[in-house]
């Protein structure tokens, strides 16, 4: 091939992309205005996939050609890496949930027991406060589901007492 003939080329190529950015100038200047308002997740979204619809527009365009299109830079590089900022987009959207460490309290205890079985002694101390914990747990559970209706029996007595605290929590809740 002869520097004429890639001059040729060159300057028809030049001549395609001036039509080709005059053409998508005003979706790109609309892209822009349009973006410039959209919280940074979707403005990302936005932008990514017009890169994605432009670098397909050209995979097309080579395959139309005739070119190797799978074995060519755009694919890949270019569609790949779109793809990459797809799966980015993505993760952010759907965060993968980690899983937490719990404690699991009955295993402990049935280890502890397990470990204490040879001394009485102890393990008698240890059933006993462990009976007391599960006490304990239970009338923190009868406490909370009974505090609301205890303050609404103080509230509805009608006495004297009970209508002044009720002044004193709305006081409470203006100031």
């Amino acid at each position: 091939m002869s520097v004429r003939d890639i001059t040729k080329d060159l300057n028809k190529l030049d001549n395609q992309l001036d039509v080709l950015e005059e053409a998508l100038k005003p979706l790109m200047k609309a892209l822009n205005d349009s973006a410039s308002s959209m919280p940074l997740l979707d403005r990302a979204k936005l932008f990514t996939l017009a890169n994605y619809a432009l670098e397909t527009l050209i995979f097309s365009g080579l395959r139309v050609d005739g070119a190797d299109a799978m074995n060519h830079p755009v694919f890949q590089t270019e569609l790949k890496r779109v793809k990459q900022y797809f799966a980015k987009i993505d993760a952010v959207e759907n965060p993968v949930e980690k899983p937490t460490a719990k404690l699991d309290t009955e295993a402990a205890t049935r280890m502890i027991k397990n470990g204490l079985s040879d001394d009485a002694a102890i393990k008698a101390r240890l059933n006993e406060q462990i009976a007391k914990e599960k006490a304990k747990a239970f009338m923190r559970s009868l406490g909370s589901a009974k505090r609301p209706a205890d303050s609404t029996a103080d509230d509805s007595e009608g006495s004297a007492g009970g209508r002044a605290s009720k002044k004193k929590n709305i006081k409470g809740i203006q100031s």
